[in-house]
This record gives C-alpha cells, sequence and structure tokens, in this order.
C-alpha cells in the first residue's frame, strides 16, 4: 500500500542519516529518490526483488531477529575457564553454582601449585585400590581429575610390579637379540582438564593435549584410547546441557571401562549447579541409553568395598564396554589370554 511504501521510505532515509548523517543535502536528496523509485516498484510486485516494502522491512526486521538470536545463543555458550566474579577460592576452586567452571588447582594470588599428593581433595584410600579394582589396566584417564590425585594409585602399583621384575632378572642377560620387536609404548597416566597444570601435575601424571572437551570437535577426541576412562565428582560442575557430549566423549575415550561418579541432589559442595546433579539411576538410564555401554554389577561393588567417602560411595557406578562383555568372563575385557599377553607386556 501507498502507506505501507511510504513508511519504508522513511526508515530508509532515517537509515541513511544515521549511518552519515553529515551527507550533504543533495546526496541525501539523491539516495532519498533513488529509494522511493526502487521501493515503490518493488510494492507492485513487478520490479526485480520481487517483494513489497513489508518483505524488506520484515527481511531486515529478521536479520536484525537472528544476529539477537545468535548473541543469545552464543552467550550461553560454556567456557569451563570462566567462573563468576570473585568465585574463584585461594585454592583455586571455581565456587559457582549459577554458571559452573573449571578448577585451576593454582592460588589466585600467586598462580603457584595449591596442592601436592599429601593434600589433594580425594579419598586416599579408593585411589590406591583402584589397581586391584582394575588390575590389567595399563592406560587410564581421569577426565576432570585435576593434578592426578585418582591416578597415583596405579603408578604406584606399576612401580611395584616394576621392581618385581627388576628384581627377577637381575641374575638374567641384558643382552637383547636385535630381531626382537621394539619395547611397547610406555602406559599412560592422563588427566583432562582446562587449565594448563604443567609444573603442578603430580608425578607420572600427564595432561591430555586437548583442555575443553566440552567444546572440542568429537572427531579430535580420543578413540579407544584408554584401558579405564573415570570421571570423580565432576559433572555437577558442568552445566547440564553439556552432559550428553561430555559422556559421548568418555564412552567412545574407553577401551573397556568406565568409572563413573557425580553428585547426586542437594550433595553440598563448591560450584555445584543444581540441575546438574542427578540420581545415580538417571545416570545410569542416560549412559546406558548410548548403546555402548552396560553396568558392570562386580565392578561396581569392588570399588564401592574399596571406598570410605559417603558420597563416593553413594555416587559411583562402573560401566563395560558392551562388545567386551561376550569375551570377558575375566574382569579384563577384550579377548582372554591375547588381551592379558598385551597388557602384561607393557607393564
Amino acid at each position: 500500500s501507498h502507506r505501507q511504501t511510504m513508511t519504508a521510505i522513511k526508515h530508509v532515509r532515517a537509515a541513511a542519516s544515521a549511518v552519515h548523517p553529515t551527507l550533504s543535502p543533495l546526496l541525501y536528496f539523491l539516495f532519498g529518490t533513488v529509494a522511493t523509485i526502487v521501493l515503490k516498484t518493488a510494492s507492485r510486485g513487478d520490479g526485480p526483488f520481487g517483494f513489497g516494502p513489508r518483505g524488506l522491512l520484515d527481511g531486515v526486521a529478521s536479520s536484525s531477529s537472528s544476529a539477537s538470536s545468535s548473541s543469545s545463543s552464543a552467550s550461553h555458550v560454556y567456557v569451563p575457564t570462566r567462573c563468576a566474579d570473585g568465585a574463584m577460592s585461594s585454592e583455586g576452586h571455581c565456587d559457582d553454582p549459577a554458571g559452573g567452571g573449571a578448577w585451576t588447582y593454582r592460588r589466585p594470588d600467586d598462580g603457584s601449585c595449591a596442592y601436592v599428593e599429601g593434600n589433594v581433595p580425594r579419598d586416599a584410600g579408593a585411589a590406591a585400590r583402584l589397581p586391584d579394582v582394575f588390575p590389567d589396566a595399563v592406560d587410564v584417564l581421569d577426565f576432570g581429575g585435576g593434578p592426578g590425585g585418582y591416578l597415583t594409585g596405579y603408578r604406584d602399583a606399576r612401580r611395584r610390579a616394576e621392581e618385581g621384575t627388576r628384581t627377577r632378572t637381575r641374575t638374567r642377560t641384558k643382552t637383547q637379540d636385535s630381531s626382537q620387536p621394539p619395547p611397547p609404548p610406555p602406559p599412560k597416566l592422563v588427566t583432562v582438564e582446562p587449565y594448563p597444570l604443567d609444573e603442578c601435575l603430580f608425578e607420572g601424571v600427564t595432561q591430555h593435549r586437548i583442555l575443553d572437551w566440552v567444546n572440542a570437535d568429537p572427531a579430535s577426541l580420543p578413540d579407544r584410547e584408554y584401558d579405564v576412562v573415570q570421571t570423580v565428582e565432576v559433572l555437577e560442575h558442568i552445566p547440564a546441557e553439556h552432559h550428553s557430549v561430555i559422556v559421548d566423549a568418555l564412552t567412545r575415550a574407553t577401551r573397556k571401562y568406565l568409572l563413573f561418579t557425580a553428585a547426586h541432589p542437594g550433595q553440598p559442595g563448591e560450584g555445584h549447579v543444581g540441575p546438574s546433579m542427578k540420581a545415580k539411576s538417571t545416570w545410569m538410564k542416560e549412559i546406558v541409553s548410548k548403546g555402548i555401554l552396560v553396568f558392570d554389577e562386580k565392578k561396581t561393588k569392588e570399588f564401592l568395598d574399596a571406598s570410605g567417602d559417603y558420597n563416593l560411595r553413594r555416587n559411583e557406578v562402573v560401566f563395560r564396554r558392551r562388545d567386551a562383555v561376550a569375551d570377558d568372563d575375566d574382569g579384563i575385557g577384550g579377548s582372554g589370554a591375547k588381551e592379558k599377553g598385551r597388557i602384561r607386556a607393557r607393564l
């Protein structure tokens, strides 16, 4: 209509003035005249644009709305290294129950390491007995494992095994047949944390090269690289809408087992995001529904017996890959004696 056309012209001229309010009167007049011709032609539907001024304005509004929507969506992207102002504790714990956030494990005043093996928050008894629960685990990854508090037990058990091997072979010749295959790669004890930990890592522990697994390309993450993947009281610090992505990544990374614990509803703690705390039955349903892992009752009970912490005992559950169950009746996954031989060679 005429009214719509004039309204559109008014908006275009206003836009021209807003873009460059110092345009000379002549240029302003020319710009407005051209806009009038274009919009009147478009309003009849016989111009090259094929829509009237309302369509033009609707398009502008739509673009503005899309930009606003994109901006709003971007504001909800989870950045694990973002912590609310004043929410970082003196030990580097992010206590932000609204948005979650990773711990730095460093003192914010000077950046020094907040923990050594003797004072890191953990169930020390459970950490020491994890090698008993997973006696044949060689490569282990701990998502949200900090400097390695729940990895040191594997390291210590491995050292004891290596010392025993050295003792038994001291009298043997060290000459090695050059035709023998090269030694296997060293075992891996890997923690996943968003902040670089460097000198704060405990001895024998390395940090995965990809720090942010929530926003990473899934194809870049490990694929069946670890005998055991574990995450101990971590996902309650991450907004619930990202849980599925993390479960997918952990499931993909394990060759055999996933040891999982996360805070239950109402569990006290620093930085627990309310909706991210779920009952164990809910976690089990979400993880098993992926179709890759199954509940391992035997291993769950073994970890339950190893732990003395109330919340860990209430929250923990162990899963095993579905495709490892049929061939595995000795608790190691894979294919029986052949798999055992591979693991012992690595040790």
